[in-house]
């Protein structure tokens, strides 16, 4: 399978819930949202199955930490909800 030039220059696969986290932000800039808001913005179903909506959050989670590292989110607390938000 081909793999675009940036996925070359990083040398790793981007996951398809990494590309879907990042362009679901990037297309809803200007609004922050939760972990869950995210999973069901890039069409994950949730509560359906507990272990996979588990899966799903701790592989999100991963993906936010990875681009607010890279400045591209950040992550602010609001109220007891953790909201994220794009930054380009």
């Amino acid at each position: 399978m081909p793999i675009t030039k940036e996925e070359f220059q990083k040398g790793r696969k981007i996951s398809p819930l990494e590309k879907g986290g990042e362009k679901f932000l990037s297309e809803n800039a200007g609004r922050a949202y939760t972990v869950s808001e995210i999973l069901r913005g890039v069409g994950y179903k949730t509560g359906i199955n507990l272990v996979s909506d588990f899966v799903n959050v701790i592989g999100l989670e991963q993906v936010l930490k990875k681009l607010i590292a890279d400045k591209k989110v950040a992550a602010r607390q609001v109220d007891f909800e953790t909201y994220y938000t794009w930054t380009g």
